[in-house]
């Protein structure tokens, strides 16, 4: 069972590989938000889907190492120039089908259960704080940043990376909160 599901999470990696990269290219790089919001992470997961595992893992000493990897080669790919180097040179193009599944997506897919909570939450928080300064850089800039799209396109962008920070931020406030619950009910429950 644990082949099957194994050779599913690869097929499922490829197929949306395929989809992202070569099938629905054109329609995504066609808008600056489904370039950056959705093909670079569609490109990503399919690497992440390659090394799926189901099941415990153990720490690893190239954990760390693995997640830096990911988050060096995802900061390049998150300055506009490459975007606009993806659209107007092929070896770009191939490098961005091949290094966000292979430098981002496997690295952080078989990094990422291997790491300590603290980690985790530090790679949260940096996300929240790039989505922000992105939003703000994209909204707040008097020019285009990107040759191949329109200024309305960048300040759209903008207000999505801002939408994605506040996002990702309402969706870790419960845990914080959910987190220190239960230590604090049951001390309160050992107090006579």
């Amino acid at each position: 069972m644990g082949n099957r599901r194994r050779g599913l999470a690869l097929a499922s990696g490829f197929a949306l590989w395929f989809l992202a990269g070569v099938l629905f290219r054109g329609y995504l790089e066609a808008s600056m938000v489904r370039h950056a919001l959705v093909q670079l992470p569609l490109l990503a997961v399919s690497g992440i889907l390659i090394v799926a595992r189901r099941g415990p893992v153990s720490p690893h000493a190239f954990a760390l190492p693995a997640l830096l990897l990911a988050l060096f080669t995802s900061a390049i790919w998150m300055l506009p120039r490459m975007l606009d180097a993806s659209l107007s040179h092929t070896s770009a193009e191939f490098a961005k089908l091949s290094s966000i599944p292979l430098l981002i997506g496997i690295p952080l897919g078989w990094s990422w259960p291997r790491l300590d909570g603290l980690v985790r939450a530090f790679v949260w928080t940096n996300l929240v704080s790039m989505s922000l300064t992105l939003g703000w850089i994209y909204t707040a800039a008097p020019v285009r940043v990107c040759n191949f799209y329109l200024v309305d396109d960048q300040k759209r962008l903008g207000i999505a990376f801002l939408a994605l920070a506040a996002t990702i931020t309402l969706g870790w406030l419960p845990r914080l909160f959910h987190g220190t619950a239960p230590a604090a009910s049951a001390n309160r429950a050992q107090k006579p």
